[in-house]
This record gives C-alpha cells, structure tokens and sequence, in this order.
C-alpha cells in the first residue's frame, strides 16, 4: 500500500499567493483560496485532499474536500501525458510519476504557466513543494 493513501489536512502553505501570481491566477480565484486558507486556520478539515494510489491501474486518484463537500475529483494514469483542468477552470496537460512508495513528481502545463511539482511523504506528513514561474511554494499536510 501507498504511504499517500488516506486523507490529507493542509497544516501550513508558504508562498502560494506568489506561486498564483507567477501562475497568471485570477485575482477571483486568488480571493476564494485565501478564504479557503482563512478556514482551515479555524478547522483543519476545512479543506481535504483524499489520495488513492493503485499500483495495478497505475494511476492516483485525487479528491478534494471544502468545508465538508467533495469539490473536485480526478484519476490521473502515471507516466502519461493526461488533459485536464486546473482548479480556476483553465485547460491544462499532467504529467505524473511515482517514483516510490513515498514520492511523486507531478508536472503541470497551461496555456499561461508551467509548475513542476514534488510531493514527498514522511510518516504522516506529507509535503508538497511546487515550482513555477521562477516561485517556489510549500504546502504541509498531515495524514487523518
């Protein structure tokens, strides 16, 4: 089994209203992730992310969570370039790779931004370290 598989909190976020500028975000968009943010310092599980990895189907399964409602929810094949949309709604391209039990790199491409991301599990914590734009931000779950 995956150390990702679970649910995960958001327990900390280091620059990301400066990722989402580098990342052309809309300013509507950028608001309604602060509010988000804003609950979470009330209720840590304000906001979810629910992560399955199935080595055999050889994908991740991603479900996110606001204030208690599923809000988004996709199965990605790993080593495969997969067409989606981002959480403002633009079109985007993923790319994502398991390269252990305990790691997984994820690259993302829009029409306006490129990021690079890492995800890294320890125990129950679980960092997420995402490039773009020349801006690097962290964001620190903790497994429920």
């Amino acid at each position: 089994m995956s150390a990702f598989n679970g649910r995960w909190t958001l327990t900390a976020s280091e620059n990301f209203e400066a990722l989402q500028n580098a990342m052309k975000t809309s300013a509507e968009h950028i608001a309604k992730l602060k509010k988000i943010a804003e609950a979470v310092k009330a209720n840590p599980e304000a906001y979810i992310e629910e992560l399955t990895v199935d080595k055999a189907a050889g994908t991740i399964k991603r479900t996110v969570y606001v204030g208690g409602e599923k809000k988004r929810e996709a199965v990605v094949p790993f080593g495969k370039e997969t067409k989606g949309e981002a959480a403002d709604g633009r079109a985007i391209t993923v790319r994502v790779t398991l390269e252990s039990d305990t790691k997984i790199v994820r690259f993302e491409k829009s029409d306006d931004y490129e990021t690079n991301t890492t995800i890294v599990v320890n125990g129950n914590e679980m960092t997420a370290t995402i490039v773009g734009g020349g801006v690097t931000s962290v964001e620190k779950f903790k497994k429920l």
